[in-house]
């Protein structure tokens, strides 16, 4: 993206942006779980992404699990990474997603 055009004028202070790049070959899931979830949830375990605007399911896995739980919602933030080489996918993309682990535990 280039948010300035040819002939407008940039500054030093504030900072004017010229341009952005993106990498999309790895998007960031970033959702929230109840903070009952930390029991069952951890960095590396598997997810299933399904991408309903596009018909199609992928696995990722649980990069981060956030340090805090927040105090207002009870909830802590869990961050995941998903392989997007293919460019099939666009950021801000709506996803539902399953904990494969604590679907594993409800079949048992």
């Amino acid at each position: 993206a280039r948010p300035v055009a040819l002939g407008d004028y940039v500054t030093a202070m504030p900072a004017t942006q010229v341009l952005t790049l993106q990498d999309q070959a790895t998007l960031d899931l970033e959702f929230r779980l109840p903070e009952r979830a930390l029991a069952s949830v951890k960095s590396g375990d598997p997810i299933t992404v399904s991408l309903l605007a596009l018909a199609a399911q992928r696995k990722a896995a649980i990069a981060t699990v956030a340090p805090s739980v927040d105090p207002r919602t009870r909830t802590v933030g869990i961050k995941a990474v998903l392989d997007n080489r293919d460019g099939s996918l666009r950021p801000g993309l709506m996803a539902d997603l399953v904990l494969d682990a604590v679907r594993a535990a409800s079949k048992q």
